[in-house]
């Protein structure tokens, strides 16, 4: 498994946008994350799904999303 991690881990740097990633949570296959430069998410994506299904022969998922505010309190 640590050898999916790292090849993912791999896919992300060398991606285009990247600003950073790393393993986030492990258990049942764990997940990476990766802050992307938002104008090259889209590239991010594709070059990494490519990179780590050529490394794998797995077919990555890869999720878009966007920070928001946290919880708060209702009133």
């Amino acid at each position: 498994m640590q050898a999916l991690y790292a090849a993912m881990h791999a896919a992300m740097l060398a991606a285009p946008g990247v600003i950073g990633a790393r393993q986030a949570g492990a258990g049942f296959g764990g997940c990476l994350v990766a802050l992307v430069e938002k104008a090259r998410a889209e590239a991010f994506a594709e070059v990494v799904t490519e990179t780590y299904a050529s490394a794998t022969g797995i077919q990555p998922r890869v999720y878009t999303v966007q920070a928001s505010e946290g919880a708060g309190r209702l009133l």
